[in-house]
């Protein structure tokens, strides 16, 4: 009985407040309804907003329409403070009471007011009520800005609004915004304003794999490409998906021709940073180990680069198929040649890395090669090497 009875309470208390509730957010919407010029607005919605009523959303909707509606009417300079005030005040609650029913009012405003500092409230607000189904118009606006299309008076206006972007995106997790934050990334913003865009990159999306690769493959700047593979490079990315991101990045290193000594440092950086991601995640793709079969080809022509020879041998190593281990023997073979037919190979570096490569495939198909190394006139070190590499054969 005693328990009924305090259900009874509870739920009466309940309802109490309920109607408490409902009977301020009446009052409220009275007072402003009736307030008979701008600076009563102002007073009554500085209350309204003070109150983080749910109630009150209905309100602010209403009320944010009706001063869109008046917004271009001629007004003295002091009510156009008042005006571009509560209209703030507004934006900035409804972000608070991440009020999603007022999704549509909150886009308007995006799209209609003038002011960078509404704008970028509004924005975030979208971020706050985690409205997804915009984040296309937000990455619209982001890019227009980062282009150079939008512009403000202003850095400062105009860093306004790309922050707001950048952490309306963030919030949204989408993958349709990641790659405009990118580019705020790597821009010519201040660095305050590219380190929050790089810290929002790595928040946004578990796997950004599927942007970055998007922008290897379009983007006709060499740099952008080396930041787009960089970026994965240090990212937190699965295994897979940063191995078919390193893959984008080694066609695009084979694939284009340098017009300079820039560039070519640039693809070959291209070609490094891919392997170092194969190297530390691995990878069974026959045809990345084509392509790093290519990359051993290119180098001697190219770059004359013993230390990517080096690299590219180890992310062989690091291929789990019979392609990396035929690359490496065939590889193994020409040193083995070069060395039997009396041509000596002072700097032993390439032949080691190639015979650990090797023995790291854990490969048969290497054994061939590998034996040989013991007769052809290579000194007691890498001999010992070539012991080592069969000894981890299957």
């Amino acid at each position: 009985m005693k328990k009924k009875v305090i259900f009874s309470i509870s739920i009466f208390s309940l309802f109490a407040v309920l109607a408490w509730s409902s009977e301020m957010a009446a009052m409220w919407s009275n007072l402003y309804r009736t307030s008979e010029d701008l600076v009563r607005q102002y007073t009554v919605m500085a209350q309204i907003v003070q109150e983080d009523d749910r109630d009150l959303i209905p309100l602010m909707i209403e009320a944010q329409s009706q001063l869109l509606a008046t917004s271009k009417d001629q007004k003295t300079v002091n009510e156009s403070f008042y005006h571009d005030e509560i209209q703030k005040m507004i934006i900035r609650e409804m972000g608070e009471l991440r009020a999603a029913e007022g999704g549509d009012i909150v886009l308007k405003t995006v799209n209609e007011t003038s002011d960078p500092y509404l704008k970028a409230d509004a924005i975030r607000t979208l971020g706050k009520m985690g409205a997804t189904e915009y984040v296309g118009e937000i990455g619209f606006i982001l890019r227009n800005l980062n282009l150079g299309v939008t512009r403000y008076p202003s850095r400062e206006e105009t860093e306004t609004v790309v922050l707001a972007c950048v952490s309306a995106l963030e919030r949204m997790k989408q993958i349709e915004g990641f790659e405009p934050v990118f580019f705020v990334a790597i821009g010519g913003y201040a660095r305050q304003i590219s380190q929050a865009a790089e810290n929002s990159l790595n928040n946004m999306i578990e796997d950004p794999s599927e942007p970055l690769i998007q922008i290897l493959t379009e983007s006709d700047d060499l740099r952008v490409k080396l930041k787009a593979l960089a970026f994965a490079a240090g990212s937190t990315a699965p295994a897979a998906s940063l191995v078919n991101v390193a893959a984008q990045g080694l066609k695009e290193g084979l694939s284009h021709t340098p017009d300079d000594l820039s560039e070519k440092g640039i693809l070959a950086d291209l070609r490094t940073t891919s392997c170092l991601i194969l190297i530390n995640n691995g990878f069974d793709n026959p045809e990345i180990s084509g392509l790093l079969g290519e990359m051993l080809a290119y180098i001697p022509k190219e770059t004359q680069d013993l230390n990517e020879t080096l690299t590219c041998v180890a992310a062989l190593g690091a291929g789990s198929n019979d392609e990396s281990a035929r690359e490496l023997s065939s590889h193994l073979k020409k040193l083995n040649d070069l060395q039997g037919d009396g041509i000596t190979i002072t700097d032993q570096r390439e032949i080691k890395a190639t015979i650990q490569a090797l023995g790291n495939t854990g490969n048969t198909i290497g054994r061939a090669e590998l034996t040989r190394v013991q007769f052809s006139n290579w000194n007691s070190a890498v001999n010992r090497e070539a012991r080592s590499a069969l000894a981890k054969l299957n």
